[in-house]
């Protein structure tokens, strides 16, 4: 079958990234294996959001001393923008991504991008799209949309976009799945995604099958354990083989992975030490 030339730079593009990826595995470990969690250990804000929206510094400071090196924030509760940067710088800490609400790219994503450059974030994520805003194809078509202007607009002032999915993204849908629809019909280098390895659990579908369909794509995760009852577990407390899924993940070219998750119990630092000193343990 003879490839036409979008075909065919897509072929090209993914023999090199495999290419790539293969001579980063070997120099790590050997074929299809790097050697264990190779980034800095991250945390989503969100997590600690109880304690966050009234100290944050005192917040980043704990979670400095902690070992903490790159956080993700969820929104900054009126703080500064450029005190929370400065904090971070004190304490060694950079910020990679920030979230923020479809409604909030809509109406005014020239504040979003300013917040994003000041903390010094690369990333703008869109964490969640409401229900009214997905009652059909058509709807999620419309938010395709947005996403892909949004992203060309970041694009344009230096930085990236990424869309975080739940589970609802990969529920059949008027015979389509929403998932694998946004994939085929944005730009793979614009609308990039923030994988959640539990929300993978739940909607059933294997990690592995995005990385390997989408080298490159997959960015930013988030990284919380799967009980067997199907609830949130801290890190290592879980059913997933992070050992695993950490190793494919940075083969296709993760470059930054937060600890979160949405029902941390106070005293929520326990948990996320937890989840912290098992990142820790999987280290080559």
């Amino acid at each position: 079958m003879k490839l036409d030339n979008s075909q065919q730079i897509m072929m090209d593009r993914r023999t090199l990234l495999l290419a790539m990826g293969g001579t980063l595995l070997t120099a790590c470990g050997g074929p299809g294996q790097a050697a264990g969690f190779q980034l800095p250990i991250g945390v989503q804000l969100y997590s600690i959001r109880d304690i966050f929206s009234t100290d944050q510094y005192t917040v980043l400071q704990r979670l400095a001393e902690m070992g903490t090196r790159e956080l993700e924030f969820a929104g900054l509760y009126r703080a500064d923008p450029q005190s929370i940067k400065d904090t971070m710088d004190e304490h060694g800490m950079t910020a990679p991504a920030c979230h923020f609400q479809l409604e909030q790219l809509e109406s005014d994503l020239p504040a979003a991008i300013a917040e994003t450059k000041t903390l010094g974030a690369s990333y703008v994520v869109l964490p969640y799209v409401r229900l009214k805003r997905r009652q059909s194809m058509d709807d999620w078509r419309t938010v395709f949309r947005i996403m892909s202007t949004v992203a060309d607009q970041l694009h344009d002032e230096g930085l990236k976009f990424a869309y975080h999915p739940h589970e609802f993204e990969f529920a059949e849908m008027d015979g389509e799945v929403p998932f694998d629809a946004m994939l085929a019909e944005t730009r793979e280098d614009r609308v990039l995604v923030e994988m959640d390895f539990y929300w993978m659990a739940v909607a059933g579908r294997a990690p592995e099958d995005v990385f390997d369909a989408h080298p490159g794509r997959v960015q930013l995760a988030h990284l919380k354990d799967y009980s067997a009852d199907g609830s949130m577990a801290n890190l290592g407390e879980g059913t997933l083989d992070f050992p695993d899924l950490i190793v494919k993940a940075q083969a296709a070219g993760l470059r930054h992975g937060f600890i979160e998750r949405d029902d941390l119990p106070a005293p929520y630092y326990d948990g996320l030490q937890t989840s912290i000193d098992h990142l820790n343990s999987l280290r080559a």
